[in-house]
């Protein structure tokens, strides 16, 4: 297991550009660490984008997963459900847990604020809703067919 996470962490460092055109600076040390802290938490390296500002990961409960690196704030992780009916709860759980790797809360908090930001976007005519709090940021968008969550530091 160690193995793997410095294979992923090496990659990272390796691979993530200084800058790509019309992006922000892509912050290859907090996206390497992030990377790292979602391999810890279940997730499995995939491959980044052509610009590396992106990279894909696989998740068994998460259909998709990715992890910003070109946002303003630091690392973004996002989580996506495009099965058919509403997200079981595991994969409420398992979001909030690899959203530990890009804020410094725990995920039992980050659990109830997802569900808190869900809730209100089933609920606003948008379908979208977003919480900002001390320490992290989180979007969901909840459409009858789709899922969408994306949680990020708050600085």
């Amino acid at each position: 297991m160690r193995s793997r996470i410095a294979l992923v962490l090496m990659l990272a460092g390796l691979c993530m550009p200084a800058s790509a055109e019309g992006t922000r600076k892509v912050d290859a040390p907090a996206c390497t660490v992030a990377t790292g802290k979602l391999v810890q938490a279940g997730a499995a390296f995939d491959h980044f984008s052509p610009l590396g500002e992106t990279v894909f990961l696989r998740h068994p409960l998460i259909p998709e997963l990715t992890l910003l690196c070109a946002v303003i704030s630091g690392p973004h992780v996002n989580a996506n459900w495009d099965q058919s009916g509403f997200p079981p709860n595991a994969w409420f759980s398992a979001v909030a847990n690899l959203g530990t790797a890009v804020t410094r809360l725990p995920a039992k908090q980050i659990l109830q604020l997802v569900r808190r930001c869900y809730q209100a976007a089933q609920k606003d005519e948008s379908e979208m809703s977003d919480l900002n709090l001390p320490g992290i940021h989180i979007e969901c968008q909840a459409e009858t067919d789709a899922v969408s969550v994306g949680i990020s530091t708050l600085n």
